[in-house]
């Protein structure tokens, strides 16, 4: 069932990320709690555990259990993190522009297994979803933009820093000396895509 909201004449570009979950073009960073690094220890005690166990006994059923168990309680504190997220920026914002982020295809580019268990974990592609539904649940919209060059391009000038590589959190451009939070940078210019501006 629809419930329109009050328009708030506000938009708004969203940058996803791994050690910021978004950071909007108002200047907002909003956290990754990174929830399964801090129950990763348990879980690696248990599968190691449940790998000296015979497959079908009691003990090998009693840590499984114990084991399902954390994980879903790990799903669970994600998902309900995600949920208050989007329910925030759908009440703030009219519009909402936000990378259309192919998940999968980042995952066989990153360059380390860490990067590749955050970006997984982070659950970008269940965030969008849930944004999706409760945006149009609100009667807002949430416009998907081309990803190319938001993070490489800098904002206030538009010179493409081609070499800037993941590790670099700052955005530095050579051309008009304007230094700033790489993933802010990136925002401004997903809100000046979603505006209809070139990059």
């Amino acid at each position: 069932e629809k419930k329109p909201r009050e328009k708030t004449g506000k938009v708004v570009g969203i940058d996803l990320g791994v050690d910021k979950l978004v950071t909007t073009s108002d200047g907002v960073v909003i956290e990754n709690p990174k929830v399964f690094d801090k129950i990763e220890r348990r879980i690696k005690v248990l599968q190691r555990s449940l790998s000296r166990k015979k497959r079908g006994s009691m003990n090998y059923e009693k840590v499984r259990k114990k084991l399902a168990k954390l994980h879903e309680h790990v799903k669970n504190l994600m998902s309900d993190y995600i949920h208050k997220v989007a329910s925030w920026l759908v009440e703030q914002y009219d519009e909402i522009y936000v990378e259309d982020l192919d998940v999968k295809e980042m995952v066989e580019d990153s360059e380390s297994k860490t990067l590749r268990k955050h970006i997984l974990h982070s659950n970008f592609s269940k965030f969008m979803s849930y944004l999706s539904y409760k945006a149009e649940r609100a009667g807002r919209r949430v416009v998907k933009i081309n990803p190319a060059y938001t993070s490489k391009t800098c904002a206030r000038c538009g010179y493409i820093k081609k070499d800037l590589s993941l590790k670099d959190r700052i955005f530095t451009s050579p051309k008009c000396g304007w230094t700033v939070d790489r993933d802010y940078n990136a925002s401004l210019n997903i809100l000046r895509a979603g505006s209809g501006l070139p990059l």
